[in-house]
């Protein structure tokens, strides 16, 4: 048995941040190592800038967001892909490329795919969505405890877009693609139904 990758992506204040960090934990109780990606990773400060540019080429943010995943791939999941009891927990990847900068952007989507063909396909994506309103109230949450301002992908009618979208991806991405909507429920229950999600395919 080799090596499990798992992608948890999605839209904005679904609860992707707190579930990864408790599936970590939960996992490590399970007597599995844990390594957990973040993407972008050494480009970060290149993509946030650019994503941050006015006058920005989804091409160009394909080509950024897709070297850089290339980039963390060959340095830290591809050497490590035969171990056994070892599990890349990944904060955003190739779906989020597909939603933001194909989807949204208009870049063809079977470019970005040939783009990102190098990169091992995780065995398993978490998907999760939230309703809009639900969503940025979240987002309102987060300005009045941290003051961090809700980007223009947290408005209500951003976030049932991206989740549209997010909807989709079956249809431009092979493997198992597994949705959760996090609008009714709590966190732990979202983190219960991810580990439980998870345990199909490490079992």
């Amino acid at each position: 048995m080799a090596a499990t990758i798992i992608q948890l992506v999605g839209t904005s204040n679904s609860g992707k941040g707190v579930t990864q960090k408790v599936l970590a934990h939960r996992l490590r109780a399970d007597k599995y190592q844990v390594v957990e990606v973040t993407e972008p990773g050494p480009l970060r400060s290149l993509a946030k800038a650019y994503r941050l540019r006015q006058d920005k080429d989804p091409w160009v943010e394909t080509a950024v967001f897709s070297t850089d995943r290339l980039m963390t791939y060959q340095d830290v999941v591809i050497p490590r892909l035969n171990e056994d009891g070892l599990v890349f927990l990944s904060d955003r990847g190739l779906p989020d490329t597909i939603v933001y900068q194909g989807m949204m952007g208009g870049v063809d989507i079977d470019k970005i795919i040939k783009m990102n063909s190098n990169i091992p396909q995780a065995d398993l994506y978490l998907v999760l969505i939230v309703d809009g309103q639900i969503g940025y109230a979240r987002a309102l949450k987060k300005l009045s405890e941290t003051g961090e301002q809700p980007s223009k992908n947290e408005t209500p009618g951003a976030i049932d877009r991206l989740a549209g979208y997010y909807k989709k991806l079956g249809m431009h991405l092979e493997g198992n693609i597994q949705i959760i909507d996090t609008t009714n429920l709590t966190i732990d229950e979202v983190v219960e139904r991810s580990y439980q999600e998870t345990r199909k395919v490490l079992w």
